[in-house]
């Protein structure tokens, strides 16, 4: 890609966004799809109160939300059934609290961010957005072709995979679970603020022994 190529959102209409066909929500479980399902609603309407652009989460929404009504729809069929699954709560504490730690780290990780210190990829910026090969290992990329926008979604226009750092990570780590997702962005900003003590640690120590030696 270069600097010339028009952008995802002036290029992708929500009708045109290949969002189906690139996942298969029916092997979710309800309780993930809601899960992510209202973290990407978040999103969208914190986008749409800056009057940003939001046509990405339109058509990302429109199919969770086609296969969560449809989920519905079975569940209220056979609700006398006791076999049939609970409807997942979002009251719970439990999916409360993981909402609240998605937005932590989305708030702690910018997409480009999380691209060039967990990821290791090399971004070069082309106007707005910034763009690398892709890293998911899925194709052979020498065109630059997994774009990074502004309001920290990606896009590969070479493989079609889209999303967030929960997507990016789902797919780097081979992980379809939202919350496992999450729980995985959270241990890697563990470990990264952990080395990132030691390292400033070790820095002080070193400060010391200089000033001990120069005293």
């Amino acid at each position: 890609m270069n600097s010339s190529t028009p952008s995802y959102h002036e290029t992708a209409s929500p009708e045109t966004v290949p969002t189906p066909a690139i996942r298969d929500f029916r092997f979710l479980k309800t309780d993930d799809l809601l899960s992510e399902f209202n973290h990407l609603a978040e999103w969208r309407l914190d986008l749409k109160a800056r009057s940003a652009d939001t046509s990405y989460f339109d058509a990302t929404l429109t199919p969770m939300l086609k296969e969560l009504e449809g989920r519905k729809r079975l569940r209220e069929a056979y609700q006398d059934d006791p076999l049939c699954p609970v409807w997942p709560d979002t009251r719970d504490q439990r999916y409360q609290r993981l909402l609240a730690d998605a937005r932590d780290l989305k708030a702690i990780w910018p997409l480009e961010r999380y691209l060039a210190t967990v990821v290791g990829v090399d971004l070069r910026q082309s106007g707005r957005h910034a763009t690398c090969r892709c890293p998911l290992g899925t194709h052979d990329d020498t065109t630059l072709s997994f774009v990074a926008y502004p309001d920290d979604h990606f896009h590969c226009y070479g493989c079609g995979k889209h999303g967030d750092i929960f997507t990016l990570t789902g797919v780097y780590f081979g992980i379809d679970s939202f919350a496992d997702q999450v729980r995985k962005v959270e241990a890697i900003t563990g470990t990264m603020v952990e080395s990132a003590r030691i390292i400033v640690a070790n820095e002080e120590q070193v400060i010391r022994d200089i000033e001990a030696v120069l005293s």
